[in-house]
């Protein structure tokens, strides 16, 4: 009676140990499907060429013919070398939308850089994009994308006391109706001005 009931136990503990192995070899399957995927994701990038896409460089404040962004704040950047090469910008930007979440959603570059991911999304197939994500707290309370309830085109005339003024200025503002801002003050707005 015992050497049944200890070859019982025996099959019952091989059976949990082909379990787990199963359940790590799906695993395994499964970030090993992420990795080609940010691997073919980056592929593709670099076929089609994206990290010198006008768009892409606009979107990292690089002058036409320069070789470097204008920008000079390391933080808008998610590689080191950002600034100085478009590809490594790309390529890092890709990989960090694979990385988890973190503590802070906020500091992701997928909260980070919106612009950048909305234009990645177009030209790659990024699994699992959104275009608002509920993560991005801060982004969302800037820019009031639920609260928006009409646009204003604005033209104010020109000044001829002020050079900067001669010409009139255009912008968009973006009315909230807000009951905190009755005057509208707070509206975010969008404009475009020479230099």
């Amino acid at each position: 009676m015992y050497p049944s009931l200890f070859f019982l136990s025996l099959s019952v503990f091989f059976n949990k140990v082909l379990q787990f192995l199963i359940i790590l070899a799906s695993l395994g399957l499964v970030s090993g499907a992420e990795a080609s995927s940010q691997e073919d994701i980056l592929a593709k990038a670099n076929t089609l060429d994206l990290a010198h896409h006008t768009t892409w460089l606009k979107l990292l404040h690089y002058e036409k013919g320069s070789s470097h962004s204008s920008v000079m704040t390391e933080e808008f950047f998610v590689s080191l070398q950002g600034r100085n090469d478009p590809q490594v910008e790309l390529e890092a930007t890709i990989r960090a939308y694979f990385m988890p979440w973190g503590k802070d959603p906020n500091q992701s570059p997928r909260c980070r850089f919106p612009a950048r991911y909305f234009w990645l999304s177009k030209q790659l197939s990024l699994p699992d994009y959104q275009l608002k994500d509920d993560r991005c707290i801060n982004f969302e309370k800037w820019s009031l994308s639920d609260q928006v309830k009409s646009i204003s085109v604005m033209l104010v005339s020109g000044y001829f006391g002020n050079p900067a003024s001669t010409f009139g200025h255009a912008f968009l503002k973006f009315n909230t109706d807000s009951l905190d801002d009755q005057r509208g003050l707070f509206d975010l707005t969008l404009s475009y001005g020479a230099m």
